[in-house]
């Protein structure tokens, strides 16, 4: 055989091996790229932003499942609008809207088959603050008549209330006046590509393999002497000696909580979403390690904060940490690691949370 052919014979035995390899991590659950596939669930929208397709389905896989994602009319995740005497309305990011869980183990469905009678209207749209959650209510608020309204809040939701680009889509924000709070940045800006649905939406759609292999490499490479990623400045969240931008941002969230509370009528409560870091102690304890943290950040700081604001202004709050914690603790994984959001026991044990908080809410 010729040295060509050899060469020709070596490369096709590479491109079969990655072949194999490539389907078979497919099949795991490797592929499709599972945000974008997501973000084919939004569509922009000059006053939010962007809002989720009314009436849509994606179908793909994440972590060996297949997971199916689907809107109603009215751009919710659940069930169609039916008369119900006890409608409770979720609003929220991509915890709330359930990314990477499939319709029957989002924190929602789970909470009705829990709760026979009770409705709830999940309003959750990957990516959204307070701000967007506010005038996505005032839309659509009236039409669905809401017994109770839930608001699901992530601590970074605090820094990007405050700013009009959130990752790589223009949003809306307010401002605070002297008469209280003006919209601004509206109409939004279409986006030059579709709105992302998580921070890696816009990744190029290369090899699974090769992602793999990236994602190895990167976890065991030791960064250089001296060196320090950059901070997200939604990290600011954790710092005790926050800077003014971020107590702004702060001002903000209060101004945007009140304004929701009036608007609902006194109907509201706050549901705190906990990052993975704030129930493992490990994780806290790298994230500091790469961005150098010394003491004067907490990981419990916005939530702190966040219950205060509410106690100000007479919102019940309901945290699930220290429950999540306690599970954690018996070695229950409720955060997919890969990611950062709840796998379906997170939202099994939030939606046994929230039933027991509505029981004893309507019992007194």
């Amino acid at each position: 055989m010729s040295r060509v052919a050899n060469i020709a014979a070596v490369a096709a035995s590479v491109l079969f091996t990655l072949a194999v390899c490539e389907l078979g991590l497919r099949l795991v659950g490797w592929g499709p790229n599972a945000a974008a596939d997501h973000a084919r669930l939004l569509q922009f929208d000059p006053t939010l932003g962007w809002t989720k397709a009314p009436s849509t389905s994606v179908t793909y896989r994440w972590m060996g499942s297949r997971v199916v994602e689907t809107s109603n009319s009215f751009g919710g995740r659940g069930p169609e609008l039916e008369p119900s005497k006890d409608r409770i309305l979720f609003l929220g990011d991509s915890f709330c809207e359930g990314y990477l869980v499939s319709d029957d183990e989002v924190f929602s469905s789970v909470l009705a088959r829990l709760l026979p009678g009770t409705t709830p209207l999940n309003l959750g749209v990957a990516g959204y603050s307070t701000d967007q959650a506010y005038l996505l209510y005032q839309r659509l608020g009236a039409k669905l008549d809401p017994q109770r309204v839930v608001l699901l809040l992530f601590d970074n939701d605090v820094w990007f209330n405050s700013v009009t680009v959130e990752h790589r889509a223009p949003k809306p924000a307010f401002s605070l006046t002297n008469n209280g709070l003006r919209l601004t940045g509206t109409p939004v800006p279409a986006p030059t590509q579709r709105a992302a649905a998580a921070p890696c939406a816009a990744c190029p759609p290369s090899l699974r393999l090769l992602q793999l292999l990236q994602h190895a490499r990167t976890n065991v490479s030791q960064p250089s002497p001296g060196s320090k990623p950059s901070l997200p400045p939604e990290l600011l969240a954790y710092r005790r000696s926050a800077p003014p931008e971020l107590e702004n941002a702060w001002r903000l969230t209060e101004a945007l909580l009140a304004a929701l509370q009036q608007a609902t009528g006194g109907r509201l409560s706050v549901f705190y979403v906990p990052t993975v870091a704030a129930v493992h102690d490990e994780s806290w304890r790298q994230t500091k390690q790469v961005f150098a943290m010394d003491d004067d950040w907490d990981i419990h700081l916005p939530e702190a904060r966040l219950r205060e604001i509410c106690a100000r202004q007479t919102i019940p709050f309901l945290s699930p940490t220290a429950h999540f914690r306690e599970r954690a603790a018996k070695g229950e994984t409720l955060y997919f690691m890969q990611d950062g959001h709840w796998n379906r026991d997170g939202h099994r044990l939030v939606a046994e949370i929230l039933a027991g908080s509505l029981i004893s809410s309507t019992s007194k």
